[in-house]
């Protein structure tokens, strides 16, 4: 999975090309981890993502519950209707901010 990242202030944008697997899971880990402190709103593109396995959602879910703790917040947008499946199977439809 590749990660293209786009920071303006405390607003960041992460697009996530491919699969994100378990494998890949800690590289978005790793892509949450390099935004400096301040960046409280993040939007995930997924307009490029076909696959998100149990592990991506841990991370997803994880970073949404520290950064909504902090005052910001995480949208999810453009979701295929295989990913867009995922969410609503796991429940996350209705705890995650999704836009399509």
């Amino acid at each position: 999975m590749d990660i293209i990242t786009k920071v303006d202030g405390a607003n960041a944008t992460l697009q996530l090309i491919g699969n994100l697997t378990v494998a890949a899971a800690p590289r978005l880990e790793a892509a949450f981890a390099e935004l400096a402190d301040d960046v409280l709103n993040i939007t995930l593109d997924l307009t490029q993502l076909d696959y998100v396995a149990s592990a991506g959602l841990r991370v997803i879910v994880s970073k949404e519950k520290r950064l909504r703790a902090a005052g910001g917040g995480l949208l999810l947008t453009h979701p295929n209707e295989e990913v867009m499946e995922v969410f609503d199977a796991t429940g996350l439809i209705d705890i995650l901010k999704i836009e399509q």
